[in-house]
């Protein structure tokens, strides 16, 4: 079985004591969250086998390491150095405003303005707040948004072009070159303010650098792992953390599961012409990018609900370009830091004409609505997980195939010897490539990951406050009263239940009756789509509706279609009380008692003679408070 798995699975299988001793950690601290009452026991069974491990013979460091790992974790748990925050955090914060205002002012001497100024600083500072938030709602629904998040991307390309560079001269010698890198890298790291997913790209990077002064490789579980142990031990309280987790799916995706990825698409020998290179490269880019978004698939899907399956064809155009952008966006900074004439100008030329392009790119990308974006409310979002690891456990799988067959098809043939034997009949089955099976089923588990949110209908949405009610229907938007009044709860509905408000499907329809609601509304309005806009008013009403909105007469009527709800809208003292009765002679509902100026309308009373003005017994009187607040799924 040991040999079996160190066959196929080689990767996935920690080899250093430090990555037993991590899983330990990671244990206590998996069973502090999710399992609190094991905590304790799981911890006694791991410090009561301690030193019987150390007195049996035929004990093992690994197990031994795995053990000390849970008994350390229990212990910065109770002593609370687990709560702490990193050293030097506060400090960072000084030096990230002093990098931004040394960026911003090379930018303007360079005369980078408008959307390639804003870009520039999202690349070298990764921070998206310089975005604006067209822009950056483009880039979000694109699922490029990482590139404007301080990341292993950008890192790793400076790092790499440090290096590329000084290891190309021979008096610096072997050493240099490889620890200058990292001496630049957490200049970098703490000139933007520690963020962590940068960190773990610092430390991915150091050890991949250093490694090779002591002539060794480590296993990529084992990089995983000792960087996950040495982030926690340098900063517990922002580990594990969506940012962290975003980090580490994408790269541990990239490090174990691109090889099975790979065997969903036809082989490729490398080849010496460039037609050949081209197409090898897009290859190894394609699976990258399936790597990475189905690394960070569940972490999206879990903490926002919403996954862009088109981010794979942007990533393809914009990661490439992004890697000849930064690499000269870095050098030009640093030549215009040092004043060197001629030169910075003819790269400032280059700089500014590919941001452009990034930019032209992004938008005409969103403009098209290839972003393909599914949103997981519910149960969705549980069904969508559970296939994503159905989808996992194939991958794993994958690689065991791939071994038999190759075995089958006795390929290796340098265990025989000079004299390999007779070939045997081989099962039509194994001389079937493998990715003609694989390519369909990953296909598959894709267009199933994606229309999982199609196969359940969301209800219609009904919520509101004293001075405003939202109602969603199917494709239509209503945004009944003045927003104006109602900022802080119309902030949280289209923030962070943005989706639920919104819906999964274009609207086609938005009513609204103050022109402080057309900015909610446009929030959930889809490029180049059509939408008929209405802008209700009573006849003495003077004040001109937005632009391109029609005008019609203030409803007084709605209906939650998903409920069969129906609510009339009662403003007393200007609607007609006789128009009222006509309409609540029979059937039910709720007649919302609309806010005066100065008065306050008691529901109660008007239930307590509803009766007696001829109104029929389903129907109640309601005042704004009392409508049902905003509905989490």
């Amino acid at each position: 079985m040991s040999r079996f798995l160190e066959e196929n699975y080689r990767d996935f299988i920690p080899a250093s004591r430090f990555s037993y001793a991590v899983l330990g950690l990671l244990s206590g601290l998996f069973l502090e969250s999710f399992l609190p009452d094991l905590l304790l026991p799981w911890t006694a069974i791991g410090a009561l086998a301690i030193p019987f491990l150390r007195s049996h013979k035929r004990s093992t460091a690994k197990t031994l390491s795995f053990c000390l790992g849970i008994l350390f974790f229990f212990l910065l748990l109770s002593f609370g150095p687990s709560k702490r925050s990193a050293p030097l955090l506060e400090e960072s914060k000084i030096w990230k405003e002093a990098s931004s205002r040394f960026v911003e002012s090379r930018l303007d001497r360079g005369g980078i303005r408008g959307l390639a100024k804003e870009i520039s600083l999202g690349l070298v500072l990764g921070d998206s707040g310089a975005l604006n938030k067209e822009f950056k709602q483009n880039a979000k629904e694109g699922g490029i948004l990482h590139l404007f998040a301080a990341s292993g991307l950008h890192l790793g390309i400076l790092l790499a072009s440090i290096y590329a560079f000084l290891k190309r001269i021979p008096s610096l010698g072997f050493k240099f070159p490889r620890i200058f890198p990292v001496c630049v890298g957490w200049m970098y790291l703490a000139a933007l303010g520690f963020p962590m997913s940068l960190a773990r790209a610092w430390v991915f990077s150091s050890v991949l650098l250093l490694q090779s002064l002591a002539y060794r490789k480590q296993r990529s579980v084992d990089l995983l792992l000792g960087s996950i142990g040495i982030l926690y031990f340098w900063d517990p309280s922002r580990s594990f953390g969506v940012s962290f987790l975003l980090s580490f799916g994408a790269v541990g995706s990239i490090l174990l599961l691109k090889p099975s990825l790979d065997l969903c698409l036809p082989e490729m020998q490398a080849e010496d012409n460039r037609p050949g290179k081209i197409v090898l490269f897009l290859r190894e880019n394609l699976t990258v990018s399936l790597a990475a978004g189905f690394g960070t698939f569940p972490v999206l899907v879990h903490y926002f609900g919403a996954y862009s399956f088109g981010s794979l064809g942007l990533n393809l155009l914009v990661v490439p370009l992004c890697g000849i952008l930064l690499p000269l966006l870095y050098s030009v900074l640093f030549l215009e830091f040092l004043h060197v004439p001629f030169l910075k100008e003819t790269v400032w030329v280059l700089v500014n004409y590919m941001l452009e392009i990034l930019g032209k790119l992004t938008v005409t990308w969103a403009d098209l609505e290839w972003s393909i974006q599914r949103f997981y409310l519910a149960d969705s979002k549980e069904k969508a997980i559970l296939l994503w690891v159905l989808f996992l456990l194939f991958l794993i799988g994958l690689r065991c195939f791939r071994k038999r067959k190759l075995e089958s098809n006795g390929m290796d043939r340098k265990t025989f010897g000079k004299n390999p034997p007779a070939p045997s009949k081989i099962p039509f089955l194994f001389r079937i490539p493998i990715w003609i099976f694989s390519l369909p089923i990953c296909i598959s588990f894709h267009f199933l990951l994606a229309g999982i949110p199609e196969w359940k209908q969301f209800p219609s949405v009904f919520f509101g406050d004293r001075f405003t009610f939202v109602l969603r229907n199917g494709k239509e938007l209503v945004l009944g009263g003045k927003c104006k009044y109602s900022k802080k709860m119309l902030k949280e509905a289209f923030g962070k239940y943005r989706v639920l408000v919104c819906g999964t499907s274009p609207l086609e329809k938005a009513y609204a009756e103050d022109e402080s609601c057309a900015f909610w509304i446009s929030l959930c309005v889809r490029k180049k789509r059509p939408l008929r806009f209405e802008y209700g008013i009573t006849g003495t009403r003077k004040a001109l509706p937005p632009e391109g909105w029609d005008v019609v007469a203030k409803r007084k009527e709605f209906y939650v279609d998903s409920t069969s709800l129906r609510m009339i809208r009662f403003e007393a003292g200007k609607d007609s009380l006789a128009d009222l009765l006509q309409k609540t002679k029979q059937g039910s509902g709720i007649i919302l008692l609309a806010p005066r100026y100065r008065s306050r309308d008691d529901p109660e009373d008007w239930n307590r003679f509803r009766k007696r003005l001829g109104i029929a017994d389903g129907w109640k009187f309601i005042g704004g408070n009392e409508l049902p607040g905003i509905p989490v799924l």
